[in-house]
């Protein structure tokens, strides 16, 4: 006992120690500190030099403030090579930068623990810096502040995970780390002042799963604007899996952010986050042979784009339940200056103020859209958008979208795109229910078009352009005029199809104005109007 807050007169001191081989081993102790004197330091050490310093173990502190008081020396091996774990007291090493020494600040549980080399760590950060190639750190399920430990909201940082090779690491674990109970959570409080939570960058071969991303706010730290849930940066053959974002907002990716990135495959639930400008849930730059999957919901992007999310790169695929998100343009998923890739999964219920309710495909090549498209709504393409695009292949299934123009499917400006799979019951109040083909050049479409409506052309619309061909079940689609098929002025179109039970006052099955270079085949059967094209 050591009624005195005196460093000198601590209980324990050890001053001026030379090097030696074994460390001051203190174990089964009790330290008491009284009155006035709850300031007084059970444990006191000072330019020390022992090789292994002092490790304590089952010693208990009561009515005592300082728990072990460490001043720095001219070799700080005390907290080096994960001492502070071995003291295994529950309790975490702080600086005192005024000062310049490290004492233990609170009494805590231990939150993460590396299985390789059984070290135990008061908080997630350190248990990362502590990893080595190979090892795999599991974290408690618990709610954990920004830089990973209880009960410190000062600290404004997240969990930065850089320049760590081929490693694991699990939360959701229980406090003996043996089994997984549930999730880890890192909250970043008031999204007024949080920063980014997780930082991921410059490795190869990580394994992430099991954690809870939520309220990280505008962003500070380099990189900025970029995934305030968490930022992958310069990350190779990794893994991502049963991750939640939600409640995060960003300039670009307001949950999530890739940024050239190559073959990481991701699946996560990313709700409630907000972007400023692109990609409302997620934001995938400059990657190669990335994947995401799982659900995106309830996202927002402000300005340009992408309330799901945005994918720019070569070979990215999304496989998601992707519902309930809205932009400006792609209220859904947008794909940007893209080589190959695959959209698929479902797109349900987006909504986009200009472009593309569901899909919207900008500048790219080779992309193929398998995904499920219905109940999308936007001002043109309220279910998929292909904008000057090349070679792209649609084999979806798009209903019940509705839009001004375009209810369906809206191809501008493209070469050699072809549509497959089933366009049915669209809606468009101005041109086309199911399907417009607008300045394309050299577009197959191969769909079943049936019951759409529109204001003209009920089931596909073929606008200027050339070389479109149509080999195509149309079959009860209503509009004013054209119910099956509307031509406006193109050129060396040719139309092999069943067109049956489809109707508008002018032009039941086939309307054509100024249409160079038509052949028609197929069979034509009940189709109606009120003049002309019955």
């Amino acid at each position: 006992s050591n009624n005195t807050a005196s460093f000198t007169n601590a209980t324990l001191h050890f001053s001026n120690v030379a090097a030696v081989m074994y460390p001051a081993i203190i174990s089964n102790c009790v330290f008491y500190g009284s009155g006035v004197a709850q300031n007084a330091i059970p444990i006191f050490e000072h330019a020390a030099e022992m090789t292994n310093h002092v490790i304590v173990s089952n010693c208990f502190y009561t009515n005592t403030l300082k728990y072990l008081y460490v001043e720095t020396s001219p070799v700080l091996r005390i907290i080096s090579n994960d001492q502070v774990s071995q003291l295994n007291i529950g309790k975490y090493f702080k600086h005192d930068a005024t000062n310049a020494r490290w004492n233990i600040v609170m009494p805590q549980m231990m939150i993460a623990s590396n299985t390789n080399n059984g070290i135990l760590y008061f908080d997630f950060q350190s248990a990362v810096d502590g990893a080595s190639a190979g090892d795999e750190v599991r974290v408690l399920a618990a709610n954990l502040t920004r830089n990973g430990q209880l009960n410190a909201l000062a600290i404004t940082n997240g969990v930065f995970i850089t320049n760590k090779n081929n490693l694991r690491i699990i939360g959701g674990y229980d406090a003996a780390f043996t089994s997984v109970t549930g999730y880890t959570t890192l909250d970043g409080g008031s999204a007024a002042i949080a920063n980014r939570l997780m930082y991921i960058a410059n490795l190869t071969n990580l394994a992430l799963s099991n954690f809870v991303i939520r309220r990280g706010g505008t962003n500070t730290v380099v990189p900025q604007f970029e995934g305030t849930g968490i930022l992958l940066l310069s990350v190779k053959q990794s893994l991502l899996s049963n991750i939640i974002v939600s409640n995060c907002s960003s300039t670009n990716g307001g949950g999530l952010s890739l940024n050239e990135c190559t073959n990481v495959a991701i699946t996560a639930a990313v709700i409630n986050c907000v972007s400023s400008n692109i990609g409302g849930g997620f934001y995938s730059a400059s990657g190669i042979s990335n994947s995401i999957g799982g659900t995106v919901s309830n996202c927002i992007a402000a300005a340009s784009g992408g309330g799901g999310g945005v994918l720019d790169g070569r070979d990215i695929d999304i496989n998601a339940f992707i519902f309930s998100n809205y932009s400006e343009n792609a209220g859904g998923v947008l794909y940007y200056a893209s080589q190959g890739g695959t959209v698929s999964g479902v797109m349900m219920s987006n909504r986009a103020n200009t472009g593309g309710g569901g899909v919207y495909i900008a500048g790219s090549s080779n992309v193929t859209v398998t995904a499920s498209v219905c109940s999308n709504s936007a001002g043109s393409s309220g279910g998929i958008n292909l904008n000057f695009s090349t070679n792209c292949t649609v084999n979806a299934t798009v209903a019940n979208n509705s839009a001004v123009d375009a209810g369906g499917v809206y191809l501008f400006d493209g070469r050699g795109n072809t549509i497959n799979g089933i366009i049915v019951s669209n809606t468009a109040s101005g041109t086309a229910g199911g399907l417009l083909v607008m300045n394309n050049f050299n577009t197959t479409v191969n769909a079943l078009v049936a019951y759409n409506s529109g204001g003209i052309g009920g089931g596909i619309v073929v606008f200027t352009g050339s070389n479109t061909t149509v080999n195509s079940t149309i079959a009860n689609n209503t509009a004013g005029s054209g119910g099956g098929i509307y031509l406006y002025l193109p050129i060396s179109t040719v139309i092999n199809a069943a067109l049956r039970s489809n109707y508008a006052p002018t032009g039941g099955g086939v309307y054509m104005y100024h249409a160079t270079n038509t052949f028609i085949s197929g069979s034509m059967v009940s189709n109606g109007a009120v003049m002309g094209g019955g």
